[in-house]
């Protein structure tokens, strides 16, 4: 019978493979939030549709959706027809805004990204 050599090669591949994916992983999640961070996002709300889950998207004139990885709309935050939603780049904050009886947008509520 004949035995099998310690091989020191085989104890340094999990210790590599393992920080290697801790690394890209770490890496691709800042990526992911930079790109958002520095994300700037305005639209006038001209519709609104509620999926089945309860999840609410809000679209523009032109029907795009607000398309803001981190925040998801669940219920009511008071968001109606002709508000207008901002996020201002190197943000995190979406803010919303209403016209008042003077017809000048003012915040009315904001929410932070959820990452």
């Amino acid at each position: 019978m004949s035995e099998k050599k310690f091989n020191p090669k085989r104890l340094l591949f999990f210790p590599i493979f393992f920080g290697s994916v801790l690394i890209i992983t770490y890496y691709n999640v800042y990526q992911y939030g930079r790109r958002n961070y520095s994300k700037y996002t305005s639209m006038v709300v001209a519709s609104a549709d509620t999926s089945q889950s309860m999840r609410v998207t809000y679209y523009d004139k032109l029907g795009k959706g607000l398309n803001l990885e981190g925040f998801t709309f669940t219920g009511d935050y008071g968001i109606r027809i002709g508000d207008s939603l901002v996020k201002k780049s190197e943000s995190d904050t979406l803010y919303f805004y209403r016209k008042d009886s003077s017809g000048h947008y003012k915040v009315f509520g904001q929410r932070t990204d959820s990452y």
